[in-house]
């Protein structure tokens, strides 16, 4: 194996890594605010119906496509 093609396939790695981080640490934080130490857990469940039905909402007007 090349120097090349393995310093490309680390930089492949370290940017699905970072890319990952991105999408994954603002999911943490909010949850994490919500939940507050299992003092949030009501608001937790509103919010996770409250987005499902947004879901349902979008999907049957069309408006999204998966």
């Amino acid at each position: 194996m090349r120097w090349h093609t393995l310093l490309l396939e680390l930089g492949y790695a370290a940017g699905a890594i970072a890319l990952a981080l991105l999408v994954i640490l603002p999911v943490f934080l909010v949850v994490n605010f919500i939940y507050d130490d299992g003092h949030g857990i009501s608001p937790l469940l509103v919010a996770v119906i409250v987005g499902w039905g947004a879901l349902a909402w979008l999907l049957r007007r069309r408006r999204i496509h998966l």
